[in-house]
C-alpha cells in the first residue's frame, strides 16, 4: 500500500497501529501494511468496526491491548493480525478477508481471488488481464459462490 495511504490510516487509528516503530524483532508492523491500495477503504472500515467496539466495551490497556502485529496480503486475501483479540473483533476480521477475496487489491473495485501460477491474488477483470499479459501466468480462479452453493442443502 502506497505510503500516504499507510499514513491515513496510522493517523485515524493510531491506537491499533501503535506499534509501527518498534523493531522487527517486536512487531511485523515496522514493514508497514502490506497490500494493495484497493483494500484501503476495507481496511478502513475494519479499523473503524475494531475503534468502535473497543471504545463501546472498553477494552483498554494494561489488561486489552487491540494492537495491529501484522497486516498483509496472504493467498490473495486479508490477513490482520493483533496482540489480544475478542471474539466480536475475530468476527470483524472474518468479515473483511470474506470481502478482500471479491474486492481487487489494485483498484478496490468488484474482483475474483485465483491463482497466477501459485501466487494467489485477487484482481478484477481488467488488472487480472493486465497481469496476465505482464507476466504470462494463467489464472486459476477460485470462485467462493460455488463453495457456499456445494454448502446449502439441496431442496429437491
Amino acid at each position: 500500500m502506497k505510503q500516504e495511504l499507510q499514513d491515513e490510516l496510522y493517523k485515524k487509528y493510531p491506537d491499533i497501529f501503535c506499534q509501527r516503530h518498534l523493531p522487527m524483532s517486536q512487531t511485523c508492523m515496522c514493514w508497514g501494511i502490506d497490500t494493495g491500495d484497493g483494500w484501503y477503504q476495507l481496511l478502513d472500515d475494519l479499523c473503524t468496526k475494531i475503534k468502535a467496539h473497543v471504545d463501546e466495551t472498553k477494552l483498554t490497556y494494561p489488561k486489552y491491548t487491540i494492537e495491529a502485529v501484522q497486516v498483509k496480503e496472504k493467498f490473495g486475501t486479508l490477513s490482520f493480525y493483533l496482540d489480544y483479540s475478542h471474539p466480536a473483533i475475530d468476527n470483524f476480521i472474518s468479515e473483511a478477508r470474506a470481502l478482500s477475496a471479491k474486492t481487487c487489491e489494485v483498484c478496490g473495485e468488484p474482483g475474483h481471488c485465483g491463482s497466477y501460477r501459485g501466487w494467489w491474488m485477487t484482481l478484477c477483470k481488467t488488472h487480472s488481464d493486465e497481469h496476465i499479459a505482464e507476466t504470462g501466468n494463467k489464472l486459476v480462479e477460485l470462485d467462493y459462490e460455488d463453495d457456499e452453493e456445494e454448502d446449502k442443502p439441496n431442496d429437491e
